[in-house]
């Protein structure tokens, strides 16, 4: 029991500093905005406020840390047997990878912000410290890339093996609204990786809409585990992870 509230106390806490972060990090809505998708000035911006992308980033990889451990409640909360308990450890597998592709970002910011700040060596130019900035910036967005696309699709089968597995009323209904969110994310990336002509940045916008969605459904899970109303079967009680 006592694991389950600690659980779900991590997962309220985690996902909050991530929306809080996700405002206030640079480059993102609040401090210097500018589209993830100019990676020359993405970079710049993070160099611009080299205290605060240290600060950050350090901030973000704890927080996800402290998400992993809620993760594996969520993990020991589901009976193993059953399609819903299944799909549920499935999407729990699936989201943790993404979030441990997400720490590795974090990083990147401080190599990024290093290299732009201090260069690579005495004896290499401005440009070459540019370049290789630009060139880490790049795996930056690959890995962020893959993260969010396994976030989304991890995020499908696990809120709806929690919705079978809350009560019925609000914490079913905000489990099924994360759904939702969840396959329109995926649909979101079919269609930005097959129609070109379609305004990418809108899209990313509303993308970041439903991950806050699912972080706030994420907060409503933690609440649920915290007060108990999601308890962990008898023959997982004390256990570790299978």
């Amino acid at each position: 029991m006592k694991d389950t509230k600690m659980g779900g106390m991590l997962l309220m806490v985690s996902s909050a500093i991530a929306i809080l972060l996700g405002l206030l990090f640079p480059g993102g809505p609040v401090i210097d905005p500018v589209s993830q998708f100019d990676l020359v000035d993405a970079s710049q911006v993070l160099a611009n406020n080299a205290n605060i992308t240290h600060a950050g980033s350090l901030l973000f990889a704890l927080a996800m840390l402290l998400f992993l451990y809620g993760l594996v409640t969520i993990w020991n909360a589901v009976p193993a047997e059953g399609g819903f308990g299944t799909a549920t450890r499935i999407g729990v597998l699936m989201v943790a990878f993404a979030v441990i592709c997400f720490i590795v970002t974090t990083g990147l910011n401080h190599a990024i912000v290093h290299i732009s700040t201090h260069g690579i060596g005495s004896e290499q130019s401005e440009a070459q410290a540019e370049s290789l900035a630009l060139a880490l910036q790049t795996v930056k967005f690959g890995l962020r890339y893959i993260a969010g696309t396994a976030a989304v699709l991890g995020f499908v089968p696990l809120s709806l093996g929690m919705s079978a597995r809350l009560p019925a009323g609000f914490h079913r209904i905000a489990a099924r609204v994360a759904f939702v969110c969840s396959v329109l994310g995926v649909i979101q990336i079919i269609i930005a990786e097959h129609f070109h002509d379609i305004d990418i940045e809108l899209l990313y916008q509303v993308g970041l809409l439903f991950a806050a969605i699912i972080f706030v459904w994420v907060i409503i899970l933690g609440m649920a585990l915290y007060k108990g109303v999601i308890q962990p079967p008898k023959s997982t009680l004390g256990a570790q992870v299978a």
